[in-house]
């Protein structure tokens, strides 16, 4: 397995699938897809605007937390009936150990869903 197919596993992306790029304000910043063929794994962007966003920066975004996937269509938000939620990834350390955990975000009114182990179990959670 490549780096970039460990990256998308671990963003629970799914290869050859197109997702939305989102940053912590839940900006729609880009649209990405993890390419699989037979030169390998490379990662596209199609930026949402004439911003000069590279895949680098947004690989480099998705690692790091500052950007984030959202692959799944949420339900509106159930507190202010906003129509922006997106799934998050959160990175924490516990005993020297980093845990990754997901939950959905309301960048309307800062709600959050359960802290669930994966970006599917979020938005099931939130759905619910």
């Amino acid at each position: 397995m490549s780096i970039l197919e460990s990256v998308a596993q671990g963003l629970g992306v799914e290869i050859n699938k197109q997702f939305q790029v989102y940053d912590q304000e839940g900006n729609h910043v880009a649209a990405a897809v993890f390419r699989l063929d037979r030169s390998g794994c490379q990662l596209l962007v199609t930026p949402k605007s004439e911003a000069c966003i590279d895949p680098d920066t947004v690989l480099g975004g998705l690692i790091s937390g500052n950007l984030v996937p959202k692959t799944r269509v949420l339900d509106h938000c159930p507190f202010c009936g906003g129509r922006n939620a997106l799934v998050q990834r959160m990175r924490f350390t516990r005993g020297g150990q980093i845990q990754i955990m997901y939950t959905v975000y309301c960048p309307d009114c800062q709600a959050h869903g359960p802290l669930a182990e994966s970006e599917d179990a979020a938005a099931d959670g939130w759905n619910e």
